[in-house]
């Protein structure tokens, strides 16, 4: 039974080590998810993956012993493909690094290596799925040849078979090696770059070249602990070389010689299970405090930084021979105390939980294991190895396991390795302990490393054959495209905002009735009184149709990046939408002579500071975007409103009124105003701070009659066409009135405003003289 209080004693203070917490800033959190809103979409040079697919083919060749060229020839192709590979990975990398940089944004070349990485994952699979099947071809081509061929044939079926059995190994070792060149890379070049455009960033990527976790699909197997970690892990929740129990032993020994940090002391409370009761504020120190501990675990160099005293006593013996400087050989003579010190008392901790017999029967057990598995698995030989008491029960069932495999497994190699354990010094047992915390620690960093980034990879949907996909996700921005630069064409300037014209007929059923009833054709009449004027100037203000209706026709302005020159969307919009008044008004004269029924239109300008979105009905482009709806409701006109305030003939066009609660209002964000629009352009308010944005608006006089109209705001200002030529709005800012629901009687005046491009003749000509 453990002791209800544990003595801890004085250990050297962890903070005078000056440990470097493992940097760990990936994420990707700032780009924007693909057209699944799940994944990012990402498209990589074409020509970087058919080397991808170019190497993996020969390392596949290399791996599995199936390469029909000379040895020689086979040696000389894959050098020449390998430095090819490299410069490719290195002019990609460097044209991305440099363009995070201009766009600052770093996650732009965290998501470039996290899709390389999934490339190369899966790009090895495919290649070894491929060779597999044309193995199996040629393999079943000879049994169907003739006897010379078929004699042949079992050498190549042999083959077959080990490498189907040794499929994991065959995948691990090519993944790695194609790592291999990745990390050579950035260790020559990239890392230099990065360095001098983001500073000192997360190692996880240079660190994950290196973690063979990435290239197998079973990292807790034990063969594959052992020969790529010198580890064996338990399993089973009450192991102490768990690998949840072993990190927390070692975060409680760092945590010790910690005592002297605040949060260290909080930290130190041996109550797991109490945890969920504990206050936020507390919580959170556990938290904190803990990742600290971890990270500092992480780097793996620490391990040496803390615990290494056998090293620091050779660079004293070194310092000593050189008649290096006193202070600094004092300084070294300090901190050889401290290391013994706390690894003395790591390692008496790690012998009271029964790991350092195991520890070192680790070691012992490597070179023999595989003689003995199977039939037993190497968890069972490090237990015969390291506990006396499981030695009678392994071999009994070695013993009755001899009929089932026909041999029978002789036990001195590993009652050699006993003894080998027992003869051990403790010189030796100290060094394989420093050689077991290494170990653990680099695979602790992996394991976190490998969660990360086999998180973020499940996040890439690489697109390089989808063009549907393609077409979608570039039309809305969210397509994330890695080329060399002899790829890259002139870029698509992304839309990053956009203002969408909704112009409604009035009465146009009403129209389209009574021409009907004469005998006339409405289409025809809207086509060329409307329709067809309008899409005439279209191109003088930078307009696209949208969608066309037949009493409606919604256009939109969309501002690109990188061109200044044409960021005058909202102005341009509240041009275009006078210009129709004009177009209306010249037809309606030409009407009246002919007694053809007069057009009244109702527009509404939304402006969005975001760039819509798109979808494809087969090469039809559709957008969607909000500032549609918002659009159609400001060019709304309410039947009832359009009754009482034509009978007064009024100075304005448009007026917008609440009849809704203020509950009501702030319960949705849907417009809930009334409003009277016969031939008037309402600007939503997002449009209005635009446009003072865009052009110079100023404040001026306009005498209005009628007491309801003291608290109008009038605002002019000229904006260029695409041509050059520049033209005048004038602006009107009103506030909203609230009328009573039952009777439209006004009750009150809302704080809320509503904007008006004047289209009244009067007030220009007013404006002209006043100027």
């Amino acid at each position: 039974m453990p002791p209800l209080i544990e003595y801890i004693p004085r250990l050297p203070n962890l903070r005078d080590f000056s440990l470097k917490p493992y940097p760990s800033d990936y994420s990707l959190d700032r780009l924007t998810l693909g057209v699944d809103n799940i994944r990012y979409d990402v498209l990589v040079s074409p020509t970087f993956c058919n080397a991808t697919r170019k190497i993996a083919k020969l390392l596949v060749l290399k791996h599995t012993g199936t390469d029909q060229l000379p040895k020689r020839e086979s040696q000389d192709q894959l050098s020449r493909g390998v430095h090819k590979y490299k410069n490719l990975f290195r002019e990609l990398m460097t044209d991305t690094i440099h363009r995070a940089k201009g766009l600052g944004e770093p996650q732009l070349d965290n998501l470039a290596q996290t899709a390389i990485v999934k490339i190369v994952i899966n790009t090895v699979s495919e290649q070894f799925d491929e060779h597999l099947a044309q193995l199996k071809a040629r393999v079943r081509e000879r049994d169907l040849g003739s006897y010379s061929e078929k004699t042949a044939g079992p050498s190549l079926k042999e083959k077959l078979a080990g490498i189907l059995q040794n499929r994991a190994d065959i995948i691990r070792m090519v993944g790695m090696e194609m790592f291999s060149y990745l990390k050579a890379v950035h260790k020559e070049n990239l890392a230099e770059v990065r360095e001098s455009n983001f500073g000192h960033r997360s190692k996880l990527f240079s660190d994950a070249y290196s973690n063979p976790m990435l290239h197998t699909h079973t990292p807790y197997n034990d063969a594959f602990l052992i020969d790529e970690y010198d580890l064996s892990l338990g399993r089973r929740m009450e192991d102490p070389d768990k690998h949840g129990n072993l990190l927390f032993q070692i975060k409680k020994l760092l945590n010790q010689a910690d005592l002297d940090n605040l949060p260290a002391r909080k930290f130190y409370i041996e109550k797991r299970g109490s945890l969920p009761f504990i206050g936020d504020d507390e919580r959170e120190f556990y938290t904190l405090y803990d990742e600290e501990l971890d990270r500092w675990i992480r780097r793996t160099e620490n391990i040496d930084t803390l615990l290494n005293y056998q090293a620091t006593m050779d660079r004293l013996k070194e310092l000593k021979k050189n008649r290096a400087n006193r202070s600094v050989r004092k300084a070294l003579k300090i901190r050889l105390k401290h290391q013994k010190k706390l690894f003395n008392y790591f390692l008496k901790k790690f012998k009271r939980i029964g790991l350092a017999r195991r520890i070192c029967a680790i070691y012992s057990m490597k070179p023999v294991y595989k003689k003995y598995c199977p039939p037993l698995v190497p968890r069972q030989v490090l237990q015969y190895l390291s506990s006396p008491k499981t030695r009678r029960i392994i071999r009994k069932r070695l013993k009755r396991l001899q009929k089932m495999y026909g041999k029978s497994f002789s036990l001195a190699a590993l009652n050699d390795k006993v003894r080998h354990i027992d003869s051990l010094g403790e010189k030796k047992r100290k060094e394989l302990f420093m050689r077991f915390l290494k170990a653990f620690a680099r695979y602790h960093r992996d394991s976190v490393n490998h969660k990360v980034l086999y998180e973020a990879v499940e996040q890439i949907n690489l697109v390089d054959d989808d063009d549907k996909i393609i077409t979608l996700s570039r039309e809305n921005n969210t397509l994330y495209e890695f080329f060399l630069p002899h790829e890259q064409v002139a870029e698509r300037r992304k839309i990053i905002n956009h203002t969408i014209i909704k112009a409604d007929v009035r009465g146009s059923t009403d129209i389209t009735h009574l021409m009907n009833e004469r005998g006339l054709n409405p289409a025809s009449f809207f086509s060329l009184h409307f329709f067809d004027p309008i899409s005439d100037i279209l191109a003088e203000y930078g307009t696209q149709k949208v969608f066309i209706e037949g009493d409606a026709i919604i256009l939109s302005i969309f501002e690109e990046e990188n061109s200044p020159a044409d960021w005058y969307a909202v102005s341009r919009a509240c041009g275009i939408a006078l210009n129709m008044f004009s177009i209306i008004r010249t037809y309606n004269e030409k009407s009246k002579q002919y007694q053809l029924p007069i057009l009244e239109l109702g527009v509404g300008i939304s402006h969005t500071a975001k760039p819509p979105t798109f979808l494809f009905d087969g090469n039809n482009r559709i957008m969607i975007s909000p500032a549609i709806n918002h659009a159609d409701r400001l060019s709304s006109c309410s039947k009832t409103l359009r009754q009482r305030i034509m009978k007064k003939n009024p100075q304005f066009n448009l007026f917008v009124f609440q009849n809704a609660s203020e509950k009501d209002m702030a319960a949705t964000a849907d417009d809930l105003y009334l409003r009277y629009n016969i031939n008037g352009i309402e600007l939503n308010e997002e449009g209005f701070s635009k446009l003072r944005k865009e052009i110079t608006l100023k404040r001026m006089k306009l005498t209005t009659v009628g007491s309801q109209h003291k608290n109008n705001k009038f605002f002019t200002g000229k904006f260029p066409t695409k041509s050059g030529r520049y033209q005048r709005l004038i602006l009107r800012e009103s506030p909203i009135q609230i009328i009573q629901p039952e009777d439209f009687k006004i009750s009150g005046v809302s704080a809320r405003k509503y904007y008006e491009v004047c289209t009244n003749e009067k007030i220009y000509r007013r404006f002209k003289t006043d100027i």
